[in-house]
């Protein structure tokens, strides 16, 4: 069983665990490796992205909810362009860029293929959690730190979009039940936090956030 159905089956579990998710998210940020090179940064970034068109032409056919086709379109659309952009890039620069789904990737398509109904929506909304987080990281530090001008630029280019992408993700999650305060802004590098998302205590109430009526109830 791959990574990606194991997340797809545990879905509703995590619903009702929010500490869960977010460890689970921690884990797979310590795991990712920089790619050492522009060059690498367009290997990973391509494959990311055709994963994730096809993932949302899928949910397109297969969700029962159409907040959650609206999402699949935009992203699919958005993608689709940023990967028509990543190819120009890397044809100037005779890198030859994946074009169709391979290994780790392709099983997890290959898992979404099998779920239907609400187990789909809810791993379909938490993958894209999960996915989006790791690729802002990334495509920051590219775009800080990239070793090619082109590609580190197109990096810096698409990176407000996959911003925006985890804030519109955040708010379909929160609404499906889904846990998504792994979206915190510490974890965007610009210290915005996403549409829709909130850093909440382990108590559940907003962090920072106590009212008198929370220090009154303390004291009793």
């Amino acid at each position: 069983m791959t990574r990606c159905l194991t997340l797809s089956l545990s879905a509703f579990a995590l619903m009702l665990a929010g500490t869960a998710v977010r460890a689970d998210v921690s884990d797979k940020v310590k795991e990712m490796q920089s790619p050492k090179d522009s060059k690498e940064f367009a290997m990973k970034a391509a494959e990311g992205g055709m994963l994730e068109v096809k993932l949302s032409q899928l949910a397109q056919q297969k969700s029962q909810s159409q907040e959650i086709k609206d999402l699949a379109k935009q992203l699919e659309q958005d993608h689709t362009q940023a990967n028509t952009e990543l190819m120009a890039a890397a044809r100037a620069k005779n890198i030859s860029l994946p074009s169709e789904l391979k290994g780790e990737a392709d099983e997890c398509y290959r898992a979404f293929q099998k779920l239907d109904g609400q187990d789909f929506d809810n791993a379909y909304l938490l993958f894209n959690v999960k996915d989006h987080l790791k690729d802002v990281m990334m495509f920051q530090k590219e775009a800080q730190n990239g070793s090619d001008p082109d590609i580190k630029q197109w990096a810096s280019q698409t990176l407000p979009k996959l911003r925006q992408h985890a804030g519109h993700i955040g708010k379909v999650a929160q609404a499906a039940g889904l846990p998504v305060d792994v979206l915190a802004s510490g974890h965007h590098g610009d210290g915005a936090q996403p549409a829709g998302s909130q850093i909440r205590g382990s108590s559940g109430t907003d962090s920072g956030t106590r009212t008198d009526s929370n220090r009154a109830s303390d004291r009793k």
